[in-house]
């Protein structure tokens, strides 16, 4: 079993490590995004039912409408925690990152960048 020293790849089933989300597909419908107006205050919203693999570990597309957002994933009550720029990533307007997450991220953190924006998570599988 490989074992990653990089956290940012992601390892499939078949021990092979992904750097990127090309050839994940999104898993569309209720149960694979969540989707929120940003405001400014941070929101913390639950985590789509993630595909996981083998090695309990799973990737996500976020991504900012026509204005930027800063997001984090984490544990869930912690939103006093993450207030801006010294503690979440920033997101530009208009773009989608891939993301890995951990077993204990349950929520995903969002908070505008900006004015008021969309702000989108979907479950890569």
């Amino acid at each position: 079993m490989a074992t990653s020293t990089y956290p940012h790849l992601f390892v499939d089933d078949n021990s092979h490590y992904i750097s990127a989300s090309e050839g994940m597909r999104p898993k569309f419908g209720s149960a694979g995004t969540i989707s929120c107006t940003l405001t400014g205050t941070t929101q913390e919203l639950a985590l789509p039912s993630p595909t996981q693999t083998a090695r309990k570990v799973s990737m996500v597309l976020v991504t900012a409408g026509a204005q930027g957002a800063f997001f984090a994933m984490g544990a869930a009550g912690a939103s006093a925690s993450y207030t801006g720029i010294t503690n979440m990533l920033m997101l530009p307007a208009n773009t989608s990152r891939a993301v890995r997450l951990d077993p204990a991220d349950v929520k995903v953190y969002a908070l505008q960048l900006g004015t008021a924006g969309t702000f989108q998570v979907i479950v890569l599988e």
